[in-house]
């Protein structure tokens, strides 16, 4: 069976239900870890999507564990300054060159491993090892592994913190039922971005260039985002943090490009600046969108709401959806199916993406 990326889409409510009632099996090898390290610095270590999900992850990680916690890529390792770091290699595939490359580097140093498929290289250099609830993604471009890695990444820090005092178990159980009214909504949210997708593909089609804006832990959804735009599309996509797109890449709205803007809560007062923002955008020529959240779905061509609260570390789990919706249908409309894949195996050919070249 042919499986493309909406098949994976649509199975992320699945795969993070299974995630979310699988906790405390997942969690067990990376706190057994964090027992026997007593970590002073936690470093998470991924390429690709398996980097934006470390960097949309690291933020809530050091809040429930209490300890300084850095996402970094396996080509920029940092000296280690501390006594006891602690290093979670994340690889969905199991196969990326550089992630085994930044394994080696690291390998006198107490590490764990996260991956989609227990049987892979990255797993076997290392004892400790925890395995995403979710199928293989034979699509290519991750979507459901994207929002499980995250969501795997969270309950490995609650278990821990639990488990060794930092977190009460009140505190606990309200992240747990928050993520489990954010997997709750997840299917109709789904549904409410393929609407708005569906009004808007001719719009986007006619865009040479994309970018998204993000705050807080948005702005490394705009990194995933525009990242399975460039995978999909093969057109320049970008993601930005608010305050940085602000210093200069505004600019580029003179070539008009579709512009997503990640709306924070009514009560922060860079959900204003961020509308203002949009709008400019708009009235200069360019295709934008604004997306934020709300007690129930609406959209228009110029606006997603879907249903969720407003927590900054809930973010990955619904301003993804339109840059997965966008990548899996947008590219046949371009007439443009499989030529990413093409490209990319391409290019592993040539120089080595993975690791014997198993995609």
């Amino acid at each position: 069976m042919n499986r493309d990326m909406n098949y994976y889409i649509g199975r992320q409510a699945v795969a993070l239900e299974n995630t979310l009632q699988s906790r405390k099996t997942l969690g067990e090898n990376f706190c057994s870890q964090w027992k026997a390290v007593c970590p002073d610095r936690l470093y998470l270590v991924g390429s690709g999507t398996s980097g934006n999900a470390v960097r949309a992850a690291a933020p809530f990680m050091q809040e429930v564990l209490g300890v300084e916690t850095m996402a970094v890529s396996p080509t920029s390792l940092p000296r280690i300054f501390t006594q006891k770091p602690l290093f979670v290699f994340v690889s969905q595939g199991g196969y990326s060159t550089n992630t085994l490359h930044a394994m080696e580097m690291m390998r006198q140093w107490p590490a764990v491993t996260l991956t989609g498929d227990e049987k892979c290289r990255v797993n076997e250099m290392c004892d400790k090892k925890v395995v995403l609830c979710c199928e293989h993604e034979e699509a290519g471009p991750k979507t459901m592994g994207y929002t499980c890695t995250v969501l795997t990444l969270y309950l490995m820090a609650l278990e821990a913190a639990r488990e060794y005092g930092t977190l009460t178990q009140s505190k606990y159980d309200s992240y747990i039922e928050a993520l489990s009214r954010m997997i709750h909504a997840l299917p109709r949210n789904i549904e409410t971005v393929y609407t708005w997708y569906a009004g808007v593909e001719d719009r986007l089609a006619n865009a040479q260039n994309y970018i998204f804006v993000g705050t807080a832990v948005g702005q490394y959804v705009a990194d995933e985002s525009a990242l399975k735009l460039q995978e999909t599309v093969l057109r320049p996509s970008m993601g930005f943090e608010y305050e940085e797109f602000l210093h200069g890449p505004t600019s580029m709205f003179d070539v008009r490009p579709a512009g997503f803007y990640f709306l924070p809560s009514k009560s922060n007062p860079d959900r204003a600046r961020l509308e203002a923002l949009a709008k400019i955008h708009s009235e200069w020529g360019g295709f934008s969108i604004t997306m934020s959240c709300g007690s129930k779905e609406a959209v228009s061509e110029e606006a997603i709401v879907v249903e969720n609260t407003d927590e900054e570390w809930l973010y990955p789990f619904w301003q993804i959806l339109p840059g997965q919706v966008i990548g899996a249908n947008l590219p046949e409309k371009l007439r443009l199916s499989g030529r990413g894949r093409e490209l990319f195996s391409k290019i592993d050919n040539a120089v080595g993406v993975k690791y014997g070249g198993i995609v």
